[in-house]
């Protein structure tokens, strides 16, 4: 592969990655606030406004983010990128308030089942669900022209003015509802400022639909595997509200998504690696494709390994600063079995890309609906069973069945190498980097922050004195430094 488009992609991975950090961070962030200040039971509640967007929000796209990336992604003609970027927002549009009219309609019956009876919840809900929908296709533009820096700069901008009035909501001593309405400014806003940015450069036009059915026939068969991501990684919340209280989705959801704290090291795969995958793969460049997956799988492994041996071992202390007693004794076991899914799902989205670049999208879709009949059957006995615990087993195992579908069958068409040894490495180093976390045991923040950086340093050492990390490869990152010569 050539060194500058290997710089582009990795420059392109390091902002994402960044970006993605910072948005990862919101929801700790605000944890504390609505924990300790409104309590465990709000919060519960504003998990399940989350679950419900994210219902409704693959539904409202139809997984055209994903043909705008894979159609678009390499032209160059205004008028079609023109023709193509509206008929995808304005079919967004529509379909994405058809659904906020049929939850408000529905709202009654919604907010006796999950949200106490605070219909106004619901309603507010709804009208996220379109601004949702909308700024993902806003946001996947400037990642499908590989603007990577104004995709960052949203992307934290989308989850820090949101957080800045969701604190500010809770400091003010308003409730659940306000807290809605904030989302639904923050959204409306930072759609508005990302349109600003694209209208310059796209213009407008009304759109003639003229490829829509090329771009719904690459996109609809990925709306059954969203729509099965989400019964993988969110109905269990509705479950557990229906058998077991809102509560207890307060008890799940912290040790879940601090779980899915590895997926931060994902977003090079998921939102930089595309662009560049479809590109090369329709050039005819496959050395250079399986040269791609093999070193994100390699590095995404790298960083992921150590910070889930951490994160499981420093589980319940993290949780006890974050939130409360409650949550920590109820919650802490749960991260093992969402970091070990969200590794899973890190492979799972590399093999989801041969998938994709060979167009068999319909694999997607049929290996999704099975792992999510499996979660969805298996929490019903799992759930009233095992409580919380159960949900994250049926949850693992959904994970695993969809990855050995999709692994049969992708594999078929082209393998990459796996770097083994490297795997082998990094495994051993973590585990000598936690049992020195184990032997420090912190409490506390400040304590909490000082063993994740000598974790760090001693993984980092023993990483490269083992040769996880190849010279060359060291070099290779140095050059992505600023510099006077490389600026």
């Amino acid at each position: 592969m050539e060194e500058l488009s290997y710089k582009g992609f990795a420059k392109s991975s390091i902002l994402v990655t960044s970006a993605y950090i910072l948005q990862s961070l919101k929801g700790i962030i605000f944890l504390p606030f609505i924990t300790k200040i409104l309590g465990t039971y709000s919060y519960g509640i504003w998990v399940q406004v989350g679950v419900i967007v994210g219902l409704l929000m693959p539904i409202g796209t139809l997984a055209l983010t994903g043909a705008l990336t894979r159609f678009l992604a390499g032209e160059e003609d205004k008028e079609k990128i023109q023709e193509g970027f509206y008929s995808i927002i304005f079919l967004t549009l529509g379909v994405s308030l058809l659904l906020a009219l049929c939850l408000w309609g529905l709202s009654q019956p919604v907010a006796r089942a999950f949200f106490d009876g605070e219909r106004l919840i619901v309603i507010l809900a709804a009208f996220v669900v379109p601004l949702d929908c909308l700024n993902t296709v806003l946001l996947m533009y400037f990642r499908t022209f590989r603007q990577m820096k104004k995709y960052s700069i949203f992307t934290v901008l989308r989850a820090y003015v949101e957080l800045g009035l969701l604190i500010y909501v809770v400091l003010a001593g308003y409730g659940i509802v306000e807290l809605v309405a904030a989302m639904l400014v923050a959204r409306l806003g930072i759609g508005l400022a990302m349109f600003g940015f694209i209208l310059p450069e796209v213009g407008f036009r009304t759109p003639r639909f003229s490829r829509i059915k090329e771009f719904l026939r690459f996109s609809l068969p990925i709306v059954p595997v969203n729509m099965s991501g989400w019964v993988i990684s969110a109905s269990d919340r509705l479950l557990i509200s229906y058998f077991m209280g809102a509560l207890f989705v307060g008890y799940y959801s912290p040790g879940y998504s601090l779980g899915t704290m590895t997926a931060i090291f994902l977003a090079p795969i998921v939102y930089a690696l595309p662009p560049y995958i479809y590109n090369l793969y329709e050039q005819g460049k496959m050395a250079q494709v399986k040269s791609y997956l093999s070193y994100s799988l390699k590095y995404y492994l790298m960083l992921a390994i150590p910070a889930a041996f951490g994160l499981c071992v420093l589980s319940r202390t993290l949780l006890l600063s974050l939130s409360n007693p409650d949550i920590a004794n109820n919650g802490y076991f749960i991260v093992f079995f969402t970091v070990s899914l969200s590794i899973l799902y890190a492979i799972n989205s590399l093999i989801t890309l041969i998938i994709e670049l060979v167009r068999k999208t319909k694999v997607m879709g049929i290996s999704s609906i099975i792992a999510a009949a499996v979660n969805f059957g298996l929490n019903l006995i799992f759930i009233p069973w095992l409580g919380i615990i159960g949900a994250a087993i049926t949850t693992l195992i959904a994970g695993i069945v969809d990855l050995g579908i999709r692994a049969n069958f992708a594999l078929r068409y082209f393998t990459f190498p796996v770097d083994w040894v490297s795997i082998l490495k990094s495994i051993a180093a973590s585990v000598i980097m936690v049992l020195g976390i184990w032997y420090f045991n912190p409490s506390g923040i400040l304590e909490i922050i000082l063993s994740v950086i000598g974790g760090a340093i001693v993984y980092g050492v023993i990483i490269i004195l083992s040769g996880g990390v190849k010279k060359s490869e060291l070099k290779f990152f140095k050059g992505l430094l600023p510099s006077k010569n490389n600026p």
